[in-house]
């Protein structure tokens, strides 16, 4: 990982397993308002640790299977599911979309980031916490940090 690049492990986007991927979907907000707030950024969804791709297809799979929806539609189903859920966290427009790409010839999720116009972004559920990007993590804004966010871009 670096200052403009996240990688997440595959998520479980299915109801029955809604509460388990809460935490990790707001791991992935706060990475989207910190690249947003501070510059751009991509997080790769499918990716475990070490940088083992293994893609979403399994996940992607498993999400159409419970909706009735046929395989050849399953990526689509899961980028528009992750953009539900994501956008759940915000209440002003925030610079990001979701697509897929193949890696090694495994389908992974990219969520791609630009630098925000209408900074600081903050999730409507917390709005007091302001993240920024700093090396390859999220802090939260210093002081220092929030000067250059006030000002236009």
């Amino acid at each position: 990982e670096t200052e403009k690049l996240e990688l997440k492990p595959p998520l479980e986007l299915r109801k029955s397993k809604k509460g388990k991927s809460k935490a990790k979907i707001e791991e992935i907000v706060d990475s989207i308002l910190a690249f947003s707030n501070t510059g751009r950024g991509t997080i790769v969804i499918g990716v475990e640790d070490y940088g083992q791709v293994v893609g979403v297809q399994k996940e992607a799979n498993a999400l159409a299977n419970e909706r009735g929806i046929p395989i050849e539609n399953a990526l689509e189903c899961y980028r528009g599911e992750l953009r539900d859920r994501i956008g759940q966290y915000f209440s002003m427009t925030v610079p990001y979309k979701v697509s897929s790409t193949m890696i090694e010839q495994v389908p992974v999720a990219v969520v791609t980031v630009d630098r925000g116009t209408h900074r600081p972004y903050q999730r409507k559920d917390r709005p007091q916490k302001i993240l920024v990007r700093h090396n390859a993590s999220n802090h939260l804004a210093t002081v220092e940090d929030l000067k250059p966010l006030f000002k236009t871009s």
